[in-house]
């Protein structure tokens, strides 16, 4: 099996609403010159109505109440305002690289194995349970085709790159927070490879459904997670198994199957997506401020903020 994933482009993100190249997608879909999505605050993972204890959690960064907030879905704006926030529901970046960009197509038997992201300030350590059954894929037709990838973030490929290829696995980058073509990347994964098989329940699993992918969640009760060392999750003092999927199972039951069980969900993820919010080009121009009254307006701001920072500095 032959991939040609779309090849990383680094820039500079202006905020967090701007990783993995939302500022990019969204530009080229207007037909404008590439800027950052300046003065506002755009959810860029998904966050499903278990997360809604917290604005910051559900917007999946910090906040501030000057900005404008996008967020994915109805039930998101209505939960924010209850907390004192303005928000509007777009959906996210990805469905926009799913309705706007072109398609792939799909090698049959093909699987893509897709961990926990962890970071420096979080850990995973699979179980036994776990960890059997990747040695048991290396065993499969999956590997004897050369089908056989998993998918590491870029904070942690060059950190768990020898564990999977010792394993046998063909190891691909991911997403990279500072890379405009991430979004696109992981479109090119979810329609290319048929399983998408992970650990966690994350944002990967509605783009990958999004997509077309066959979703198989597999549950070791003894991997453990830490989460305890993340400062902004501390600050927050949400115990540690929120965040996981064996804390939702119930809710979630239908993505937790087998390899050969395993199906495809497009409603499901068009749902939580808030496929419906999508905004057309024209839309997205007015909404981000890339039109005409919206570069005036910005322009306007500066110079103001200048004007002002010359006298503060004068003083």
């Amino acid at each position: 099996m032959n991939i040609s994933p779309p090849e990383m482009n680094l820039y500079k993100p202006y905020n967090i609403s701007n990783f993995y190249g939302a500022s990019h997608i969204m530009s080229k879909i207007s037909k404008i010159s590439h800027t950052n999505l300046m003065w506002r605050y755009w959810q860029h993972a998904w966050a499903p109505k278990e997360r809604q204890i917290d604005p910051e959690i559900i917007a999946t960064e910090p906040l501030d109440n000057r900005w404008k907030i996008y967020v994915a879905r109805k039930d998101e704006v209505d939960s924010l305002a209850k907390f004192g926030y303005e928000a509007k529901a777009i959906s996210l970046p990805f469905a926009y690289v799913h309705k706007y960009f072109e398609n792939f197509d799909r090698e049959e038997n093909s699987l893509l194995f897709m961990p926990t992201h962890s970071v420096h300030d979080t850990s995973v350590n699979f179980g036994p349970k776990f960890i059997k059954l990747l040695e048991e894929l290396v065993d499969s037709e999956f590997n004897k085709y050369k089908r056989l990838y998993v998918s590491l973030h870029g904070d942690e490929i060059n950190i768990k790159r020898k564990f999977y290829e010792k394993l046998g696995f063909r190891v691909i980058l991911g997403a990279v927070n500072n890379d405009s073509n991430s979004l696109l990347r992981m479109k090119y994964f979810f329609q290319t490879f048929e399983y998408v098989v992970s650990d966690a329940l994350g944002s990967h699993i509605p783009y990958a459904s999004l997509c077309g992918a066959k979703i198989s969640l597999l549950v070791d009760k003894k991997t453990s997670y830490e989460f305890r060392k993340n400062p902004w999750l501390s600050s927050k003092n949400i115990h540690p198994d929120f965040f996981l999927l064996k804390t939702w199972a119930k809710e979630y039951s239908f993505l937790i199957n087998s390899i050969d069980e395993s199906k495809a969900h497009l409603d499901w993820a068009k749902k939580e997506l808030g496929y419906q919010n999508i905004l057309y080009p024209k839309e997205i121009k007015k909404e981000f401020g890339w039109n005409l009254p919206g570069r005036l307006s910005k322009r306007t701001y500066y110079f103001l903020s200048q004007i002002k920072q010359n006298l503060t500095n004068k003083q």
